[in-house]
């Protein structure tokens, strides 16, 4: 599954919240985008940003944002649930 695409070329700082119920396990992806026809890249967080039964959410911190748009992804692996993603942003100094 994937999200919409949202536009963040105005912003400096963002999060995005994940948080499931039911016992979903996959794994979250974000993608990022560095103009409107170009392609899309994964971001490396250094782990997997894996959805499981145990944990019920997830915070992604952007402590800059040097892309255009991103989008996140998610793959399921067994289980099921409901996962919401909320993104929270905003401009330093605007």
């Amino acid at each position: 599954q994937t999200s919409e695409i949202v536009k963040v070329a105005t912003l400096d700082q963002a999060s995005i919240r994940l948080s499931w119920t039911g016992t979903p396990v996959g794994v979250a992806s974000v993608e990022a985008q560095n103009g409107d026809n170009e392609p899309w890249y994964p971001l490396d967080f250094g782990a997997p940003l894996t959805v499981d039964a145990v944990e019920t959410n997830h915070q992604i911190v952007f402590n800059s944002m040097p892309f255009t748009a991103i989008r996140l992804q998610y793959a399921s692996t067994s289980g099921s649930g409901t996962i919401d993603a909320v993104i929270s942003a905003k401009v330093v100094g605007g």
